[in-house]
């Protein structure tokens, strides 16, 4: 399929924003992807949702720009499904293949929304750059780690294993990353952390993207890798891995209730379009209930933005994925407090006091409650 052209250029002041934002630990995607974009088709006929009423006038246009990673999927089933139809939007879907970049398309005003983590959020507000976070697409931190079947045979492990022997295996593994100070970095050490292990002590080998992990992994030049579904399924489809840690099902209480990754527009945006803005969290509020009452045809809808992956991989992909699917979309401070201060603890959040986790900073209710009237 043809990839969507970004129609901007990005101007070069924002450009050293963006390398001033990674300096401070921005994280907007701790995934890698092979998926090719699909082409901006109309929305499938063979869905439930329905056509706009002919009282409404045209459709709001809407550019959404994105990364193929499945903690966007409930975005992609939305648009493929028709829900961004029938709540009368025109959304133009800006495809990317640098997740970093998505805070950057809308520091510049290339797109109106994107995915965005809390902690970019915060470091783009430290430069004066004002992000405010909607709603959470991923409730849960979304990368599962997968382990070489013959190494766990080897250790006595499977997935079925307590917590605890699973987590204190890692200890002993070479594990492949896709970069140092990545998510994949920074969350296994992490899990190497709660295991009782000083990360610096364990081999962490550098291999930039999923196809190399898989590869690695294959021929046991690494024992195991974490990256978000549907990578980590593959191996166990193919019968040489094993996931053994499911953080996209909440399995780490750390790591669960997190708001990984969330729809993100600027301030200024949202209190123009106020009413855009929440018929867009609608939308998605009724694809993540379609997903789980419907995931047959939801797989149908997603493989539009995968055409390229197995249908095997993708299922198992979705229904690990399915557990952090946003269920009412509301967030407390509590909730933003626990993932900040975590956040700074592992550093990922690099900045030298931890902002506000109150409403109306980073984060707001306004649109999913909006929604539901």
């Amino acid at each position: 399929m043809m990839r969507n052209a970004i129609s901007k250029s990005i101007s070069a002041g924002i450009l050293a924003f963006f390398l001033l934002l990674t300096a401070c630990g921005s994280n907007s995607s701790g995934t890698e992807s092979s998926a090719s974009p699909p082409n901006a088709a109309s929305p499938s006929p063979t869905t439930a949702a329905a056509e706009p009423q002919s009282t409404l006038g045209p459709p709001d246009k809407v550019n959404f720009a994105y990364f193929p990673a499945f903690h966007t999927m409930v975005v992609f089933v939305a648009d493929k499904g028709g829900f961004f139809t029938e709540q009368n939007l025109d959304v133009n879907m800006i495809y990317t293949d640098k997740g970093s970049l998505l805070p950057t398309l809308l520091i510049s005003g290339d797109a109106d929304i994107s995915t965005v983590d809390i902690t970019s959020i915060a470091n783009a507000q430290a430069q004066g750059k004002e992000l405010l976070h909607l709603f959470p697409t991923s409730q849960n931190m979304s990368m599962n780690f997968v382990a070489d079947n013959s190494f766990l045979a080897a250790n006595g492990v499977t997935a079925d294993s307590p917590l605890e022997d699973r987590l204190a295996v890692l200890g002993k593994m070479k594990i492949g990353i896709t970069g140092p100070a990545s998510p994949t970095d920074i969350y296994t050490r992490f899990l190497l952390t709660k295991a009782g292990y000083n990360p610096d002590d364990i081999s962490l080998i550098t291999l930039t993207n999923a196809g190399n992990l898989l590869a690695a992994l294959k021929s046991r030049q690494i024992d195991g890798f974490m990256l978000t579904p549907p990578t980590p399924n593959q191996p166990e489809l193919e019968g040489y891995g094993t996931i053994i840690v499911k953080s996209s099902a909440g399995e780490i209480a750390e790591l669960a209730n997190y708001p990984y990754q969330g729809i993100t527009v600027m301030k200024a945006w949202a209190e123009e379009h106020p009413d855009t803005a929440a018929r867009f969290v609608k939308a998605l509020l009724q694809a993540s209930d379609f997903i789980r009452a419907n995931p047959e045809e939801a797989k149908g809808l997603l493989k539009e933005y995968f055409p390229d992956m197995d249908d095997a991989a993708l299922e198992a992909g979705m229904n690990d994925m399915i557990p952090s699917l946003p269920v009412d979309g509301l967030l407390t401070e509590d909730f933003v407090s626990k993932y900040l201060t975590l956040n700074k603890e592992i550093g990922i959040l690099d900045l030298p006091e931890l902002p506000s986790a109150a409403e109306g900073v980073l984060w707001t209710n306004e649109f999913v409650k909006k929604a539901g009237e």
